[in-house]
């Protein structure tokens, strides 16, 4: 092979990796072109964190679970500004996310090549549940190239802050995935004006909980309703107290809620608790005994949905 290609090992033992390819041999191998950049000639801070989109207990979720962005790996962004950095309005970021393959035939899989990803980056340090909501965000735009640039300008002021006093240095950077649920490794590199730190924040469901699901719907004797009774009901039963992560998914678009009330509760549920398809619902705790869960939509159409419960793991009878 060396005396074919005319290559020289010795000649060669500096090489700075370039090499030529015949246009005709790009069109017909590859379906994109992305030209190359040279982030450290502009930015002279950059952090990179190596991680899986790997959510657990996405078997209970429905095709469209990747549009909820509390699954997906989310990472705190914090910048370190200088006095002299806050002299200007905004910080300029950039952010680029490198999806790995882990196998050379995974290049020929179509389902591979077709992966869409991109990042989206919110006000606030803590976990995205859903993108809108009162938390300012700049969303990118997915692509299925292996490697996604997304380009951000973070102002130093707190939006809220009419008198421009607060600081507004933590941001939350979430990794997307349209409309699929393929895992993949990835490498997430971010560069800035200014200095950062970037960690990860703990999954939405930790490893080793328990993922259950039920598909249901609502029909006409439940036809939805903002009263309790007007729509299908649970009883979680459990051995003891225990954590668990609740989400509801609706197959059509539709206003929904999950609630966990009392026994003998009546009251009609508040607008503030729908949600547009589905409801995410954290930090909550199933009391020993029986629990009585809500599934409400305000439609009073027919439909389907379906109900996904994570729970720690309990002793003895599982819940």
């Amino acid at each position: 092979m060396k005396s074919q290609l005319k290559y020289n090992p010795e000649k060669h033992k500096e090489d700075d990796g370039c090499f030529w390819m015949e246009w005709d041999a790009v069109a017909k191998h590859f379906e994109d072109i992305a030209l190359a950049y040279h982030p450290p000639s502009i930015f002279p801070h950059r952090v990179d964190i190596h991680s899986c989109f790997n959510p657990t207990g996405q078997a209970a979720f429905i095709s469209t679970a990747r549009t909820v962005s509390a699954f997906s790996p989310q990472f705190a962004l914090t910048l370190l500004p200088s006095t002299k950095d806050l002299s200007v309005g905004e910080v300029e970021v950039w952010v680029q996310l490198h999806r790995h393959i882990s196998a050379a035939d995974q290049v020929k899989e179509e389902k591979e090549k077709r992966i869409s990803i991109t990042t989206h980056i919110f006000e606030g340090s803590d976990r995205v549940l859903r993108p809108g909501g009162s938390r300012w965000s700049e969303l990118g735009a997915p692509s299925s190239l292996m490697i996604k640039l997304d380009k951000f300008r973070l102002p130093w002021r707190k939006r809220h802050d009419w008198m421009r006093k607060d600081l507004n240095l933590n941001y939350t950077i979430v990794v997307d995935q349209h409309k699929r649920k393929e895992d993949f490794c990835f490498t997430m590199s971010v560069f800035s004006t200014v200095k950062a730190s970037l960690f990860e924040l703990d999954p939405l469901i930790p490893a080793g909980w328990i993922s259950q699901y039920h598909d249901g719907e609502w029909t006409a004797e439940t036809p939805g309703d903002r009263k309790i009774n007007k729509n299908p009901q649970y009883c979680v039963t459990t051995p003891e107290n225990v954590s668990a992560v609740i989400l509801l998914e609706s197959h059509m678009a539709r206003q929904v809620a999950v609630a966990l009330v009392s026994t003998h509760c009546t009251q009609p549920l508040g607008d503030d608790a729908f949600t547009q398809n589905y409801n995410v619902q954290i930090d909550v705790t199933f009391k020993a005994g029986e629990n009585r869960l809500v599934v409400a939509s305000l439609s009073s159409d027919e439909g389907k949905y379906r109900l996904s419960i994570h729970t720690a793991p309990v002793s003895g009878t599982p819940v």
